[in-house]
């Protein structure tokens, strides 16, 4: 008789701790847990076996370990005691001592996390997508006391958001722009590594009270510390003085702030341009950024100021705007666009394009300067494509599209047919109901209507071939990979009807003529 085996020492039951096992074991409360495991990283896991109920939520036993020997761990325990005694003095009245007690708080760092968790710069750039929008949302809070949403953390949030656009605007890393139903996406691309982040647009925020805010302000706290170290490598590898000077005296939660420090943006811009010109490396800049230099433009009041100086400024051109601390005003000569969200109230001027802020967004997207035409004030304006979806891959081009694809040039390539055998398969299925044509037919033809019919027949037999080639190596096929490639051909059909559906949404959207 083998040896018994003693119950939870083998399988997932010694592999895997419950929620409550881990808090007990590390003899924390429920909201300290959730914090440490935001900070350090870690996450539930789900093991093969539920030991203890499909219900529960599970943690890998090592990684439990690795959270009992942190010291950050010790840290809280420090601050939960200290802030017992702060308790126990303010409820016996000695105000002094309480406060002297809240003044002498420990505090903790988290920058040996931030080794830990990143051990290169470049991936720290990759995880910065999920920390510049929690960052960009916070920073369009406002102060609520019932939520416990601090003040000084809103304020931190902006300034961090505002020194990496800053950084983004004076290197020209700017790629792509969308605007969305979400808010703005952005696409900047530095040290090769490509960002993409939401920013929210700055309507008035009422936020909902069913959410965990404690929760979103850990992983804030945390992803603070991250841009902070981000911003700081990037201007001392840029040779500029960080924090940036020019933004010290300037209120960030304004429309316009870049704008204000546009002489500091241009000479910056040169200055980086000439250095990297002097040590042969090229900066990889938006070809429509590059053509956007010479323009000057002045933007209204009812225009989205705070995304359009972010885009412009990236080229380099000149902005005005209507407001205190403009460089120029709506009538000074030399203004080439003017971007509008509305009907003009005045007589439009000779010298300038008057245009709404879309077409800014597509010709960066597109990389193209665009007619000025379609986005003139008042005109229903051209689909807004998004940027970061491949229409090559996903097997539909929209007009708008191909439009600009002849305005850049640019030869459009046979696309390649996904989903041929779907469409093989169909027709042959129909050709087969039909029934073959009767062969007792008059044949006088011409010799060209002879060698269009060979043609015909020659493409047939191929197609025939093909097909037995197709069914002979299903046959040779195991059924696991006969399986894998039965619902391979299903996500090519389903990819079919969502192409034939867009076709026909687009000829009910066309007008008739």
């Amino acid at each position: 008789m083998g040896k018994e085996i003693k119950k939870g020492t083998k399988g997932s039951a010694a592999e895997y701790y419950t929620r409550s096992q881990a808090i007990r074991k590390l003899q924390v409360s429920l909201v300290d847990f959730r914090r440490l495991c935001i900070l350090k990283g870690i996450y539930p896991r789900e093991p093969k076996k539920k030991f203890k109920g499909a219900d529960k939520t599970y943690y890998h036993r090592k990684d439990i370990q690795y959270l009992l020997h942190d010291q950050l761990l010790e840290k809280f325990q420090a601050i939960k005691a200290h802030m017992k005694k702060h308790k126990r003095a303010v409820v016996r009245g000695e105000d002094a001592l309480a406060k002297s007690l809240l003044k002498n708080k420990p505090t903790y760092s988290l920058h040996y996390i931030l080794k830990e968790r990143y051990p290169t710069f470049p991936d720290a750039l990759r995880d910065l997508d999920d920390a510049l929008t929690l960052l960009c949302l916070f920073a369009s809070f406002p102060t609520h006391e019932t939520l416990s949403i601090p003040q000084e953390q809103i304020v931190d949030c902006q300034r961090l958001v505002a020194e990496f656009y800053l950084y983004v605007i004076l290197t020209q890393s700017l790629n792509k722009s969308f605007l969305s139903i979400k808010g703005i996406y952005y696409q900047a691309t530095i040290l090769g590594v490509p960002i993409t982040w939401v920013q929210p647009y700055k309507f008035t925020q009422k936020l909902p009270f069913d959410v965990d805010y404690k929760i979103m302000l850990s992983f804030c706290e945390f992803y603070q510390a991250l841009l902070k170290f981000v911003n700081f490598k990037l201007y001392k590898d840029a040779a500029l003085d960080y924090p940036p000077p020019v933004l010290s005296s300037l209120n960030l939660g304004a429309a316009a702030v870049f704008s204000l420090v546009q002489p500091f943006v241009r000479q910056t811009q040169g200055l980086l341009r000439s250095r990297q010109a002097a040590e042969e490396e090229g900066l990889a800049v938006n070809k429509s950024l590059e053509q956007f230099r010479n323009f000057r433009f002045f933007l209204n009041r009812e225009t989205p100021v705070y995304s359009l100086e972010f885009i412009l400024l990236s080229a380099g051109c000149q902005i005005g705007f209507s407001g205190e601390g403009s460089p120029f005003d709506e009538t000074a000569e030399g203004i080439t666009h003017q971007v509008v969200d509305r009907p003009l109230a005045t007589e439009a001027m000779s010298n300038r394009d008057y245009i709404q802020p879309q077409w800014v967004y597509d010709c960066l997207n597109h990389e193209i300067i665009l007619p000025t035409a379609q986005y003139a004030p008042g005109k229903i304006l051209p689909p807004h494509l998004s940027p970061f979806v491949d229409s090559r891959k996903e097997g539909y081009v929209p007009t708008r599209e191909k439009e600009i694809n002849q305005l850049k040039g640019v030869e459009e390539e046979p696309m390649e047919d996904a989903d041929e055998d779907v469409e093989s398969s169909e027709s042959e299925e129909q050709e087969e109901e039909k029934g073959a044509p009767s062969k007792n037919v008059d044949e006088d033809f011409t010799d060209e209507e002879n060698e269009e019919k060979n043609k015909q027949k020659v493409m047939k037999i191929k197609k025939q071939i093909a097909k037995e080639n197709k069914e002979l190596g299903k046959l040779l096929m195991t059924k696991k990979v006969r399986k894998l490639y039965s619902k391979m051909q299903t996500g090519e059909k389903v990819k079919h009807e969502k192409i034939k559906k867009l076709e026909a949404k687009r000829r009910k959207a066309e007008p008739k003529k």
